[in-house]
């Protein structure tokens, strides 16, 4: 894997009001797909996560311009009936083998929720719900749909919540440590993801969640190392700098390719900064 020339296959900023480039040819038969798992019932389908605010990382794959961000979707569904059937289809049918994610220029997994617009509201409030309200973008069906939906607060963020982000992002970390080799760059990827997510848990600690990558990051900045670091964890969360620079880089002009001892330190850096933080927050 290579890293791929700078292009904006997704939307450029939409934390911005009135921006976004419109769909990505990426995307569509992911669409249909959904459409077709969906059925009758589907009111909206909504496009969440990186790809939606345009911070999706990409790297170039034998020749071929290739997603390493997971696609979130959120299929909005005329009622709890319509949404069960249509998450039994979904569970029978996966929507799409390794190779036709491959194919279509994904090679993160897409993950699609079945929801009702009430069930929405009825969610805790998570980070991915806070950035769901931000930065919805409708893919098909009712445009009007972001505007129904819930407006999560950072500060409803409960600490179990907190600490369940941090937990799947240690769980990412185990899997780079195995997959190193045989998936690099696809590993270090979800080292510089764990790191740009240990900045949110940082300002979240404060009731805070700036939208775009970058100013969480400034934001972590200024609030510095979390309280009471243990002895042998000195100056582990000032490993954290190097992987942001890296991360925003990634995020800006796509992935780059890194040699083995590179992605090592980088992952004990990770691990080091995410012990910090873990043990901050627990």
């Amino acid at each position: 894997m290579t890293a791929g020339p700078r292009e904006r296959p997704e939307p450029v900023d939409r934390f911005a009001p009135g921006t976004g480039s419109g769909l990505s040819a990426t995307l569509r038969p992911v669409i249909a797909r959904v459409e077709e798992r969906a059925g009758e019932g589907l009111e909206a389908l909504i496009l969440s996560g990186s790809h939606a605010t345009g911070e999706a990382v990409w790297a170039d794959v034998d020749g071929r311009r290739v997603s390493l961000s997971d696609v979130d979707l959120y299929a909005v569904m005329a009622d709890a009936r319509s949404a069960a059937a249509a998450s039994a289809r979904l569970r029978e049918a996966p929507l799409a083998s390794r190779l036709e994610r491959l194919a279509w220029g994904l090679s993160a997994p897409i993950e699609v929720a079945f929801v009702t617009l009430a069930g929405l509201a009825r969610m805790p409030a998570r980070p991915a719900t806070v950035d769901l309200a931000r930065s919805a973008l409708v893919l098909a069906g009712d445009a009007g749909v972001p505007a129904r939906l819930p407006r999560w607060e950072p500060a409803d963020i409960s600490a179990e919540e907190r600490l369940l982000l941090l937990e799947n992002r240690g769980f990412e970390l185990l899997w780079a440590r195995l997959a190193r080799s045989r998936a690099r760059l696809a590993a270090h990827h979800a080292v510089l993801k764990t790191a740009l997510d240990l900045a949110a848990a940082r300002t979240l600690a404060r009731g805070e969640l700036p939208g775009p990558a970058a100013e969480r990051v400034a934001r972590a900045r200024e609030l510095g190392a979390p309280a009471a670091t243990p002895a042998w964890l000195e100056g582990a969360w000032e490993r954290l700098p190097a992987l942001w620079t890296e991360a925003l880089a990634w995020r800006a002009d796509g992935a780059r390719p890194v040699g083995e001892a590179a992605h090592d330190e980088a992952w004990r850096s990770a691990v080091r900064a995410w012990c910090a933080v873990w043990r901050a927050q627990a």
